[in-house]
């Protein structure tokens, strides 16, 4: 199984628990969210399949899982996340709290940049690019199954010469799986996103 867990800076922005849902681009929405079933990428693996479930409410917190088998290649990756059509995102940030079976970051080098430690947990930092789009990626040192902090202090270890204009805003927070070969699920308890202003 080749799948890793990342939290990127980008929101999961009406409903009850349901059953599965397992359609390209299926969603449901609550208060706060938008919990998607994104296949980016399936065509590659007509064989494959993926579902995601939202399995409770409680204000601004929410259970939700997502199932999945896929047999592509390393290079055809499955994506639980939000699109936008209206935006060109010049940077991203992604959080990694586990990678398994030989998945990584973007990396210019194949070295991290920086090593960090944030909200308690050790991380590497590496920088890479996707297309036009500069990406930041803190990978854990060890699995992490709980994690909770200040996401600005992600922003705040960026190393000068690689640190984000102060004249960008932030287009969205996602959270999910990228599963690219293998079967697993992945069970998120009590995950809540907020974002504020200074």
């Amino acid at each position: 199984m080749k799948p890793f867990t990342a939290l990127t800076a980008a929101a999961i922005a009406y409903a009850s628990a349901e059953t599965e849902f397992c359609g390209e681009q299926n969603k449901t929405e609550t208060a706060d969210y938008i919990l998607y079933n994104n296949l980016w990428g399936a065509f590659d693996d007509p064989k494959g399949h993926q579902c995601t479930g939202l399995d409770s409410v409680d204000g601004s917190t929410i259970d939700w899982h997502t199932s999945f088998s896929w047999d592509g290649t390393a290079w055809q990756v499955k994506v639980v996340r939000q699109r936008s059509a209206q935006v060109r995102p010049q940077y991203e940030v992604m959080v990694w709290l586990q990678a398994i079976g030989g998945a990584g970051p973007l990396s210019n080098t194949g070295k991290p940049i920086k090593e960090v430690n944030v909200g308690g947990v050790d991380f590497s930092l590496y920088h890479g690019k996707n297309g036009n789009m500069t990406v930041y990626s803190f990978v854990a040192a060890n699995t992490t199954n709980s994690f909770s902090t200040d996401f600005k202090q992600f922003f705040d270890e960026l190393p000068a010469n690689n640190s984000i204009a102060p004249e960008q805003y932030l287009i969205n927070v996602q959270a999910g799986t990228e599963p690219f070969v293998g079967n697993g699920k992945l069970t998120v308890s009590k995950y809540s996103a907020a974002v504020h202003t200074v």
